[in-house]
């Protein structure tokens, strides 16, 4: 038959297996192959389950360029990060993500480099979904527009709630809530824009908030000059950051396409994490790479109603494309 090319040989269904208990299933090469074993009778040894992820791999990765075009195309994208280890040492896990797409990278850089090591970020003209770190900042990538996620400043103000009892930062967390609400409601009306009475008395709402924060966290008064700038403490840093950058904190109501959190990009690579805690490290120099590619084209087929095992034996095949992500839903 067609592909067969020795006396033995596993299938691609067999081989497509194998690559999701390691990739889905956050399955050891040991446990996979013993697996295999008990459920179909056929031994194979680590080095083989090994070869078969690296070969799943190779294929998937070129995908990679289709799959950052279609990224890019998108109206808005959620990006993130998260450590991880490999051979024992610090790495960093980088997603762009959407409802439909996934794209994880492993790179051995924290911040704008591993963004870029990513890239998406540095061509995307699109909202870019994200924590409030500086990195998503840089002037390099200035064409993207910005939004913040308001589950990370939820979860800010909260903190300010608790250990400082302020009463602006539960306002704030009300006025959160009150946008998404009226937002989910308009959208279930058919509504795809806030109405700009509606905009303009949410916004004022914000800056009273705001104004409220900063009497109440005056800037402390330096009694002796050191290097670098006064600290402000914790809730003056945040309602401070709340003014600067109001326009993308309000960017979920302002552009109802862009979702309210970062939400997506944080459950892309939750698997990742679920790996560290199984495994402690990739053992391998290129382990993470290896994972955050096979990872990316599995659920980003998940996304759009493909089977891991469906779509690791086309890739297997030699006949998986990301064509089908064009084709207009029937």
């Amino acid at each position: 038959p067609a592909g067969v090319n020795s006396h033995f040989q596993y299938g691609d269904t067999l081989k497509s297996l194998v690559v999701t208990l390691s990739s889905f299933g956050m399955m050891s090469m040991s446990r996979i192959a013993e697996t295999i074993n008990a459920l179909a009778g056929i031994t194979m040894s680590d080095a083989t389950v090994n070869n078969m992820i690296l070969s799943c791999s190779d294929k998937c990765k070129e995908q990679l360029p289709k799959l950052r075009k279609l990224l890019l195309d998108s109206h808005s994208i959620g990006f993130d990060e998260t450590g991880i280890r490999v051979c024992g040492k610090n790495h960093w896990m980088h997603t762009a993500s959407t409802k439909d797409l996934t794209l994880l990278v492993s790179s051995p850089k924290r911040g704008k480099p591993g963004i870029d090591d990513c890239g998406v970020l540095p061509h995307f003209k699109g909202v870019a979904v994200h924590d409030c770190w500086s990195s998503y900042y840089h002037k390099d990538y200035a064409g993207a527009t910005h939004a913040l996620c308001c589950a990370h400043i939820d979860r800010e103000l909260q903190g300010v709630t608790d250990n400082y009892k302020q009463r602006w930062a539960r306002q704030f967390q009300k006025l959160l809530m009150s946008m998404y609400v009226t937002k989910n409601k308009l959208l279930a009306e058919g509504v795809t824009k806030a109405p700009s009475t509606m905009l303009k008395g949410f916004s004022n709402q914000y800056d009273k908030i705001v104004e409220s924060g900063i009497r109440r966290n005056p800037i402390p008064k330096v009694l002796k000059k050191g290097r670098g700038r006064p600290r402000k403490g914790t809730a003056r840093s945040l309602v401070d950051r709340l003014q600067k950058l109001k326009a993308d904190v309000m960017r979920f109501f302002t552009d109802f396409k862009v979702p309210y959190s970062n939400n997506i990009a944080e459950k892309s690579y939750r698997l990742s994490k679920k790996k560290m805690q199984i495994a402690g490290t990739f053992r391998a120099s290129d382990g993470g790479e290896r994972f955050a590619t096979i990872f990316s084209i599995i659920d980003t087929c998940r996304k759009n109603g493909l089977g891991p095992i469906e779509a690791l034996s086309q890739v297997f095949a030699g006949t998986f494309s990301l064509d089908f992500l064009n084709q207009p839903a029937k």
